[in-house]
């Protein structure tokens, strides 16, 4: 099973971050009167999207992750979960993982998940950090 790549960022920036809920829903139409509907599947893929910050260099290990290891939007991995985060990330010496800004990276659940388009790059967000745009669709667990 691949796994998100641990020097990428491990989470979404908030501007910018959209989750909904599966589309589990099928409306008919009839000839007369209100259109027929019901539940379509019990279970479904779940949108996920939004902007991450990036060097140069993240941005590069992106690119080979999409197109070499994801393949593309043909394999599922495993991404860290954006709406739930109550734990530090340690190393192997005790220590807190930090991201490439130096913030804590915390962890408490995943989500496996494909790419539905390839990532987006709009342009830096200032001197130094990029702004990356992915979006992934989460698969039922």
């Amino acid at each position: 099973m691949l796994i998100w790549p641990p020097e990428l960022p491990q989470r979404f920036l908030v501007d910018g971050y959209a989750e909904r809920p599966p589309n589990l829903d099928r409306e008919t139409g009839v000839e007369l009167g209100v259109a027929l509907a019901g539940r379509r599947a019990t279970r479904g893929v779940r949108p996920v999207s939004g902007n991450m910050a990036m060097l140069s260099w993240q941005m590069e290990r992106l690119d080979r992750f999409y197109t070499d290891e994801a393949k593309g939007r043909a394999n599922i991995f495993r991404f860290p979960r954006p709406r739930l985060h109550d734990d530090y990330w340690f190393d192997k010496q005790g220590n807190i993982v930090t991201d490439a800004r130096g913030e804590p990276i915390l962890i408490s659940s995943h989500l496996y998940v494909r790419f539905t388009k390839e990532p987006n790059y709009p342009g830096r967000a200032n001197g130094v950090w990029w702004t990356v745009g992915l979006t992934l669709e989460a698969l039922p667990s």
